[in-house]
């Protein structure tokens, strides 16, 4: 029998100056079938700036249903102290979930009328745009653990320094890398983070590199706020989309633990392909099944797996891709361990 019962996922929608903090922490049954009873239950601290009279309402399909809220919290009130509603913020709502949706709506009421959509909670029904959605709402995980490592917090003190040098830019190719930066002159680096590991200087030579990465003006932010100098500072781009954010093609077009995270890393991967020059190579690392050994969290909802020489990339349902039969426009691809626990995959052009 098939599992009709799906993952509920939560993305906050809009911020507004009148709450501290929105959550829904309970969910009951834990998998979602349509047409069955569903309780929702959750926090929603209002600051002290903000009305006393406003109410919570859940959109479901056309019908608004208003939600129980002001249960005792004991753990909010030590949390916001000087909030207006900390001691009494949790909220519970119980409806049936319609067949014919996917998503409903947490929303706060003012008393003046207006609705402030406050969190969606939608089905993973494995669709493109649920992994567009929950990629963009775990990016902020991405940010919050590389500003742990610009600013020299992060525990790990091997991580923050190898960012430093890398920031520098000055010979800082991976060995495994040396022979590409040899053979290949102009490099895309594809979901770089703040420091390329290609450099802007090797033995005494410019690099010519570009670095893309959908963050990239969050870590130069970061990167000025620490005092952090960046020898190649990355730009703003989307793997999906490389055609709209870089001119021209490239000789390597390389990326490492990135794609897996993305929200369609087949369009990723193709979307490199199509900016590499005819003879030139796109350049893959990954760690082999990362959503599966991280428990699909965060951005950890895909896997990548070396088979036959190939490239499996596949979901958290069991679904995927055999790379070669899906891709375009390349001559050769070859997927391999290049060492324990990573995935190289080399695409020529």
């Amino acid at each position: 029998m098939v599992d009709m019962s799906f993952e509920l996922f939560q993305r906050k929608l809009e911020d507004t100056d009148l709450i501290h903090y929105a959550t829904v922490d309970f969910i009951n049954p834990s998998k979602i079938t349509k047409g069955a009873s569903v309780t929702l239950g959750g926090v929603v601290v209002l600051k002290n700036s903000a009305p006393k009279s406003c109410e919570l309402f859940l959109d479901v399909k056309t019908e608004k249903i208003k939600v129980n809220w002001g249960i005792e919290s004991p753990k909010m009130r030590q949390m916001y102290p000087d909030s207006i509603n900390s001691s009494h913020s949790r909220f519970i709502v119980d409806f049936i979930w319609p067949k014919e949706i996917n998503a409903v709506v947490l929303t706060l009421k003012t008393p003046e009328g207006n609705f402030i959509p406050l969190i969606e909670l939608f089905l993973y029904t494995g669709s493109k745009e649920d992994h567009y959605k929950i990629w963009k709402m775990n990016l902020h995980e991405e940010i919050h653990f590389w500003e742990l490592i610009i600013s020299g917090k992060h525990p790990n003190k091997e991580w923050v320094e190898d960012f430093r040098w890398r920031a520098k830019g000055i010979d800082v190719v991976p060995p495994h890398l040396i022979k590409y930066v040899n053979k290949y002159r102009r490099i895309l680096d594809v979901g770089s983070g703040p420091a390329t590991v290609f450099g802007r200087i090797f033995n005494g030579q410019p690099i010519d590199v570009t670095a893309v990465d959908p963050l990239a003006e969050i870590y130069i932010q970061l990167c000025e706020k620490y005092g952090v100098s960046l020898a190649v500072k990355p730009i703003y781009g989307e793997a999906e989309n490389l055609v709209n954010f870089v001119d021209g093609k490239f000789d390597l077009v390389y990326s490492r633990n990135a794609i897996d995270h993305s929200y369609d890393p087949i369009k990723a991967i193709q979307s490199m392909i199509d900016v590499c020059s005819n003879g030139g190579l796109v350049f893959l690392e990954n760690r082999i099944n990362e959503g599966c050994a991280g428990e699909y969290q965060g951005l950890h909802q895909w896997n990548f797996m070396p088979a036959s020489g190939d490239l499996i990339i596949w979901k958290r349902d069991g679904s995927g891709y055999i790379a070669s039969r899906v891709l375009n426009g390349f001559k050769e691809l070859h997927a391999y361990v290049i060492r324990p626990g990573w995935v190289a995959v080399e695409i020529k052009c």
